[in-house]
């Protein structure tokens, strides 16, 4: 077999600290399609695809190094419940593991081509030329992965700004995880109503759940949009039952393909959780909104403006506050809310490569 072949856009250091036997070869999961619990599989089996970043195995490797750096603050975090502070280098080094995580799975190729179908979908109904694809006979699919990664390397260093707490989970209901980990999530937008997209790196109110332990999960989030348990605390204790359905929901939902999850959750859970939210499973990865412009010369057109779909059902976390000046700032008239408005350069860019 060639070296690499097997590219796992999840990483096993994360899965280990699901798994149910104490060698951290043996995992439980949840397939999604198949409506499907399969007990002890083997962990290093799945969240993966034949040369899913390439043949030439550069990113490959490099996201290896970055996860061997990674995986001792991780196991930090979930035996000693460390807490990196934030400008040393094992926060530096956490976050950008976790940031990339959101980037590296098959989730971004799947909205990208979502994306630039439904574009197409709309010129079709206006040139014959691509009539094809707004019938559905034809669908353009791109490897985008690369490209999904490169913006997200030009996107990290405007990140950092982004808070980290990390949630201890001490109720009855432990943490499932997924295929797709690295969760975004926004509930100040969603609490504000905002129609325009909600999920990009810099968006003001941005949050990215990731579970790295049955008990153990990393926050990143807009301190400016939320407050977090005890104003000096860097760790949430969860007790609240109903706090981690709503997370294990997130995981469920934003999945590709399987769930995992260890013992102290039972099948019977796994499913009754899985089918309450299938409908939003459903929806599109991607939202597509139109709106009329008017250029020099009275002359209108029409932008499309696509973002990716939140999948909002109100997440309210008994721990999560929103702060009195967030509630009442008045939002721009932007179709992007930034956390910083010096950054709007840096979407342009992004945009044009």
């Amino acid at each position: 077999m060639p070296e690499k072949k097997k590219q796992h856009y999840m990483p096993t250091l994360l899965r280990k600290h699901f798994a149910i036997d104490q060698e951290k070869k043996l995992i439980n999961l949840y397939q999604i399609d198949a409506n499907k619990v399969v007990n002890s599989c083997p962990l290093r089996d799945h969240a993966q695809e034949d040369y899913f970043y390439g043949k030439d195995g550069i990113i490959e490797n490099a996201l290896g190094e970055l996860e061997d750096l990674a995986a001792p603050i991780i196991k930090r975090i979930v035996d000693d419940r460390f807490v990196p502070v934030k400008g040393t280098d094992e926060y530096q080094i956490l976050f950008t593991f976790c940031f990339f995580q959101a980037y590296r799975t098959t989730m971004p190729v799947k909205e990208a081509n979502e994306n630039i179908n439904k574009l197409y979908q709309e010129i079709g109904r206006q040139d014959k030329r691509f009539e094809d694809i707004t019938n559905g006979k034809f669908a353009i699919q791109i490897d985008w992965i690369n490209i999904s990664l490169r913006h997200a390397a030009k996107a990290l260093p405007y990140a950092f700004d982004l808070d980290l707490m990390i949630i201890e989970n001490n109720s009855s209901t432990k943490f499932i995880t997924s295929d797709n980990p690295a969760v975004k999530y926004n509930q100040y937008l969603e609490m504000k109503k905002f129609i325009w997209g909600q999920l990009g790196m810099l968006s003001k109110g941005l949050q990215i759940f990731f579970p790295i332990a049955p008990d153990m999960m990393l926050v990143y989030y807009d301190s400016w949009a939320y407050k977090f348990g005890n104003k000096k605390d860097k760790l949430v204790n969860l007790v609240n039952d109903k706090d981690a359905d709503q997370l294990n929901l997130l995981q469920i939902i934003n999945s590709d393909k399987v769930v995992f999850f260890n013992n102290e959750l039972n099948n019977s859970y796994i499913c009754n959780i899985a089918e309450r939210k299938m409908k939003l499973r459903k929806e599109d990865l991607t939202k597509m909104r139109k709106t009329k412009v008017s250029e020099e010369g009275n002359a209108e057109g029409i932008i499309y403006i696509s973002s990716n779909n939140n999948k909002g059902f109100n997440l309210n976390l008994s721990f999560v506050k929103f702060p009195k000046h967030a509630k009442k700032h008045a939002l721009s008239d932007h179709m992007v809310q930034l956390r910083r408005e010096e950054l709007r350069f840096l979407i342009e860019e992004l945009v044009k490569n």
